[in-house]
């Protein structure tokens, strides 16, 4: 994974999958804080974790999970990093 900061926009590139992922309805031009989504256009997925005063992309991407912990760690990661992602367990 890589950090990225593009057009005042903070999110993490995570490289393209070996896979393309099925998307359904429609995607979304925006994010929010702590937003995973996948991009079919270039077959990527990012972590968006610094809001800009230019929120709206240019591809279109689709939620795919949300980040639920402190995004504070963000900004001081490396360049490259190795990141596990699981599937969270829902409270009963």
């Amino acid at each position: 994974m890589s950090i990225w900061r593009r057009a005042g926009k903070f999110f993490c590139w995570i490289s393209c999958f070996a896979w393309a992922i099925t998307v359904e309805g429609e995607g979304q031009l925006r994010f929010d804080d702590g937003d995973i989504t996948y991009c079919p256009g270039n077959n990527t997925a990012a972590i968006f974790y610094a809001q800009s005063s230019r929120p709206n992309l240019t591809m279109t991407v689709y939620p795919i999970g949300k980040v639920t912990s402190d995004l504070s760690i963000f900004p001081d990661l490396p360049n490259r990093v190795e990141i596990t992602f699981e599937l969270a367990e829902e409270a009963a």
